[in-house]
């Protein structure tokens, strides 16, 4: 399984374990999936659980606590309004 995190400053990828357990644990906006979400989300940007007009990743943000694939939890991190669109932007628009 392919992911990103999303930080403010930062992105990090992977697709193992390994490299999940190695990702800073704190200060995260968006995880993406890259993969197909089980069911559409017709919401640009929201906050909640997953959410997403893109029919080819899977978006989960404005959560506490991110832990999509029982690798470990990641905390969440509150930012401005104006930061965290701009994260987001970057997620959303991330091929």
């Amino acid at each position: 399984m392919n992911w990103r995190i999303y930080y403010k400053d930062a992105v990090i990828s992977g697709s193992s374990k390994q490299e999940w357990v190695e990702a800073p644990d704190e200060g995260v906006q968006v995880v993406v999936m890259l993969e197909p979400p089980s069911r559409p989300y017709p919401d640009r940007r929201s906050t909640g659980f997953v959410f997403s007009g893109r029919t080819d990743y899977t978006f989960y943000t404005g959560v506490d606590q991110f832990d999509p694939l029982g690798y470990g939890v990641k905390t969440g991190a509150w930012l401005s309004d104006e930061d965290y669109a701009r994260v987001w932007e970057r997620a959303y628009g991330d091929d």
